[in-house]
Formats: structure tokens, sequence, C-alpha cells
């Protein structure tokens, strides 16, 4: 299982990150209107502490391509209302993977048939898909989903789907059963609406112990 810690805003979590040698797979850095939000010249200095088997990605909130394009990261994810041509358009200027957000309302549920619908949309054109929690921040806001019912519907998507959504230490045995690649945390791993070390040295430990065990068994 892949691990995206999301949502870095200080550059001192990277310094720590890189003191403690442990990293997860995926670092994301929000470019929308976020208490976490950076900028892509902020964010350029602090790249290299950034080891070059970790992807970093940028969130994007219905942003101007010429925001997106000149974003100094290796993935591109959206989490807003960016149509599939947008998707496309940005991918042959770019040449970078794009990831599409799939928000899951649970206070206006939808059938399983409504989420089929729009990641047949995005297959086509993008590299893989981050289901979350709908929520008005557009992600980070420390919420689960249910995600028995996505069960299935992950099987049938054969791109890399990660989890999103209020996920924390506890919920990783439980997401090692469902067919996707990893999962995504911004909250779950802070104190005091800050980025927690420990508590991302932790998680990410658990979450490859248990791939250790799993591999020994094979």
């Amino acid at each position: 299982m892949k691990v995206k810690i999301c949502g870095i805003f200080e550059e001192q979590t990277l310094i720590d990150l890189k003191e403690k040698e442990i990293w997860p797979d995926y670092i994301g850095f929000v470019f929308a209107k976020s208490r976490r939000q950076v900028k892509p010249t902020q964010i350029k200095p602090w790249l290299k502490h950034i080891p070059s088997t970790v992807k970093t990605v940028g969130v994007f909130v219905n942003q101007a391509i010429e925001d997106v394009i000149n974003a100094p990261v290796h993935i591109l994810q959206f989490h807003g209302d960016e149509k599939p041509e947008d998707c496309q358009l940005i991918k042959e200027q770019t040449g970078k993977e794009i990831w599409k957000v799939i928000s899951v309302d649970q206070n206006h549920p939808f059938s399983i048939e409504h989420y089929r619908n729009v990641y047949e949309r995005y297959l086509p054109v993008v590299d893989g898909f981050i289901f979350d929690t709908a929520s008005k921040s557009r992600g980070g806001s420390g919420s689960k989903f249910e995600w028995e019912p996505f069960y299935h519907l992950w099987q049938e998507i054969e791109k890399p789907i990660l989890v999103a959504g209020g996920i924390m230490k506890e919920d990783i045995p439980i997401l090692k059963r469902y067919p996707i690649e990893g999962i995504d945390l911004s909250s779950g791993v802070e104190e005091e609406g800050k980025k927690s070390i420990p508590k991302i040295v932790e998680l990410i430990e658990e979450v490859r112990r248990d791939d250790a065990v799993a591999s020994m068994g094979d």
C-alpha cells in the first residue's frame, strides 16, 4: 500500500522527514485556497530535501491553466469541477500524470451507478483517481465516507485509486482489504493544525510493516 501525505505547508516538515530517513510515496502541496495553501515559487527551494524516489503532487481547484502547467510537481491533482477535456488539454501541454478527485457526498447519497458514470467520463484521460469525502473545503475535512459500498466499483477501475478522508493509523488493516493502491492523508497526521512528524512516521511504519509481513507470506 502506498502513502500520500498531503498539505505540506512548512519546509521544516520536509527537513524533519529527511532527518528521520523515512518518506511517503507521494508528497502533496495544495496550491488551491486553503489554510494549507502554498505557492509554486515558495516550494521550489524545498524540493531539494525530497529524494528522487518520492513523487510530488500539486492540488488544484478550478484554477487558471497557467497556474497549473507551471507547477513544479510530478503529478497534477484536480479537486474541482475540471472536465475531462480540461484534463486532456493539460496532460497534452505538460506531459504530466493527472489524478482526478471524485468527491463522495454522504449528506446527499448517490447510487454507485452515479460514481461509475463519473469515473467512466475521466477514465480515458487521467492516470489515477482519489476518492475523498465531499466538503466545502474540497478535502482536508478529516471526515470519512463509507468505503464498503465502493468495493466492487474500485475492483473494476483499471487505474490506481487512493482513498482519502479522515484516515487514521487504525484504519490501515481495514483498508488493506480493499482493491486500492494507497491512502491519502492530511488532517490524520496533524497535531494542532500542523503536520506531526511522529504521526507521519508511525503511520508509514505501520503500512510498511504490514506490507513486509504480506510479502513474507507470499
